[in-house]
């Protein structure tokens, strides 16, 4: 049995769904602004670190998070040899839901679950091979053929021949007004995202991961940091700095000057992290990577825990590594005990 293909617009409508529900939440935000910049009651202080990481991100990441987990649909897509594909909707926010593609291995479980974040003008069908596996190398796939669970959501970022067309720097700009960022909705709806998941049966919710080519890796390092439910972390091909983020203003509402890569490591250790670039990649070029690897590695030496980091300049350009040295560091630090 092969795996499952589709044509490159049968997500299309799903976009399209996702743009509408996204304008329409835009709008009702925007007439209960003053509501939503709160900025209380929504982290621990035992965690300071993570509580100013937050409210550098803004909203909605500075509002309360709700202890029930978001409503969730699942619809059958197609059964292969690696298991079954659903398309899935979660509401991460009051009528804005989220879609993604989620990948169930064959079994009983429970499995281990991964978020695989695609990039820019990318998809979930896409970065997932299932009608082109461009510069993903099948990324979703190869994870799930180890027998892991993969939740593959959609950002809004994807290329104009997969959905309807946007404005992100507009989405942008009327989310800063009411105190956030694209960055912060899009980290949000992936927690909220997990939230959902983890509640499933079949998913064991202490054994999860995260990767992601460029901007997914850009998210998969600010997702390792914000969440601690991620055990480990891939990052291909986004190797920046809080400071050189290529795009600061959809990143921070508030940026802390105090605040480099080396705390952003700190977020995420003592949990595992995998930082990937390519020797020929002209969009993040792999010659601004040896100061950032070594001040992640300094981290990780610090703890005592210098194995639980690892980086690597794969001989291929801007793309996720075709060999599985990212995927082997993944499932070692998801499947150990440590």
């Amino acid at each position: 049995m092969a795996w499952y293909t589709e044509s490159d617009q049968t997500g299309r409508p799903y976009r399209e769904r996702y743009l509408a529900q996204l304008m329409e939440f835009l709008q009702a935000e925007e007439t209960q602004s003053a509501a939503n910049n709160q900025e209380t009651g929504f982290l621990d202080e035992k965690e300071p670190a993570r509580l100013r990481y937050r409210r550098m991100l803004g909203y909605p990441l500075t509002l309360p998070r709700p202890t029930a987990p978001p409503p969730l649909r699942m619809a059958f897509a197609a059964e292969d040899e690696l298991g079954k594909i659903y398309r899935v909707w979660i509401e991460t926010l009051p009528k804005l839901e989220t879609y993604g593609l989620y990948f169930l291995p064959h079994g009983s479980g429970p499995f281990p679950l991964v978020l695989s974040q695609h990039g820019g003008l990318g998809t979930p069908e896409l970065c997932s091979g299932l009608h082109d596996s461009a510069n993903y190398n099948n990324m979703s796939r190869r994870v799930h053929a180890r027998g892991i669970a993969v939740l593959a959501p959609q950002l809004l970022i994807w290329g104009e021949q997969y959905g309807p067309a946007f404005d992100r720097g507009a989405v942008n700009y009327r989310l800063r007004q009411l105190g956030g960022t694209i960055t912060s909705l899009e980290l949000w709806q992936l927690q909220r995202s997990l939230d959902a998941f983890l509640q499933l049966p079949e998913i064991d919710p202490q054994r999860v991961g995260m990767v992601g080519l460029s901007y997914g890796g850009y998210y998969t390092q600010f997702m390792a940091a914000l969440d601690p439910r991620i055990r480990v972390a891939l990052n291909s091909c986004y190797l920046t700095t809080p400071r050189a983020v290529v795009d600061r203003v959809t990143s921070w509402i508030k940026p802390d000057p105090s605040f480099g890569f080396a705390q952003w490591v700190e977020l995420i250790a003592p949990r595992a992290y995998y930082m990937e670039t390519g020797e020929t990649d002209d969009i993040i070029p792999p010659r601004d990577a040896p100061p950032l690897v070594m001040a992640a590695y300094q981290v990780y030496q610090r703890l005592g825990i210098p194995e639980r980091f690892a980086y690597k300049n794969h001989p291929g350009w801007h793309e996720f590594d075709p060999a599985d040295d990212g995927i082997e560091f993944l499932v070692k630090y998801l499947m150990n005990n440590d």
